[in-house]
């Protein structure tokens, strides 16, 4: 008895992507800071601490990657701590990306409201080359995410 085996796939052309995570550590800044609530602290990797904006217009958190990648997916972890209202403020959002600051597209939009402590995971709607991410609430609000969370292709910068 003679058993043979065929292996093939079905889809040769298709490649596994691994996204990796580019935002933790890096350089950010944001419209303004409540109390100690820095910037810094939405890619620190704590989800117990959280960045903070006074009550602004367009209220905004940017990320610089230090390089250029493709950026496929943010995620977004709520503050946990506060009032059950104030989750709620994480709401019509646009999350930008591009190759400066003065060069920005949307990538994706949540309309939200957040609940205290949602994990949001958006995935970009377009592949574009970038440097920068940029998180804004169209309105007054204030803007406070625990951590912010960039999964990128890979590095486009040589």
């Amino acid at each position: 008895m003679f058993i043979f085996f065929l292996s093939f796939s079905l889809f040769p052309n298709i490649k596994e992507i691994q996204l990796t995570e580019v935002a933790y550590g890096k350089s950010c800044k944001q419209s303004s800071t409540a109390w100690v609530e820095y910037a810094s602290k939405a890619v620190d990797g704590d989800l117990n601490t959280y960045m903070h904006t006074n009550l602004d217009y367009s209220p905004y958190w940017i990320v610089d990657l230090g390089k250029f990648y493709q950026v496929k997916q943010i995620e977004i972890f709520n503050r946990k701590q506060g009032a059950i209202d104030t989750g709620r403020r994480l709401h019509d959002l646009d999350i930008m990306v591009g190759t400066s600051l003065n060069n920005l597209h949307i990538c994706t939009q949540y309309a939200g409201p957040a609940e205290l402590g949602e994990h949001i995971v958006l995935v970009c709607q377009y592949e574009e080359k970038a440097r920068y991410v940029k998180l804004t609430i169209r309105g007054t609000e204030y803007l406070h995410v625990a951590e912010v969370k960039v999964y990128a292709l890979y590095d486009l910068s040589g």
